[in-house]
């Protein structure tokens, strides 16, 4: 892990936690996000399904350009009829920058953040290939399918989700021991 860290101070790297962003910011996160997840998520999916918005963005620069951001997600869901409170995140990082730990930086300090918001679990939607870094950091595999509304009021459903435990460890083991999907609010990240 030294490497690692030794790699991030030689880069000049910064991270910084936000709450909003500059006009500038906005910009280079959309740019940066272009670069990162490009072709993956197709423009409907985007405005339809993407609505939840980040609360706040911890975001990792070169100088002023963003080479990596962990956007931090909130939600009402439910399960079992009763309200549940997710914190969640998404990251991206481009390519040139990954396999430095920069991910697992971000996670951890997510992870502080998640902890101290009362949020009853987290969840994300796990892109191709990143469950084991997730894995690293407590998440687990959700065993069942999650739901969200999209902007359209239709109920759609994937089974890529991971879920950590921050608030109500009974409730996450009663979710993964369980058949039924978890409903994560109006939209996902």
């Amino acid at each position: 892990m030294s490497d690692k860290r030794n790699n991030f101070k030689s880069l000049s790297l910064n991270i910084e936690f936000k709450e909003s962003l500059s006009s500038d910011e906005i910009l280079g996160l959309k740019k940066m996000q272009q670069e990162v997840f490009g072709n993956t998520v197709s423009e409907i999916e985007a405005n339809e399904d993407f609505i939840n918005k980040p609360y706040a963005y911890i975001l990792i620069k070169k100088e002023e350009e963003i080479v990596g951001s962990l956007d931090l997600h909130r939600s009402v869901g439910e399960f079992q009829g009763k309200d549940v409170y997710i914190g969640g995140l998404s990251i991206g990082i481009l390519e040139k920058y990954r396999k430095l730990g920069l991910g697992g930086q971000l996670i951890a300090r997510a992870m502080s953040h998640l902890k101290e918001e009362n949020y009853d679990f987290g969840f994300l939607a796990a892109a191709p290939g990143t469950v084991p870094l997730y894995e690293k950091y407590g998440w687990s595999v959700l065993r069942v399918p999650y739901t969200w509304e999209n902007i359209k009021g239709e109920i759609k459903s994937d089974k890529d989700g991971m879920i950590i435990p921050l608030g109500d460890f009974a409730l996450v083991e009663k979710i993964q021991e369980g058949e039924e999907p978890i409903h994560i609010g109006k939209g996902y990240w």
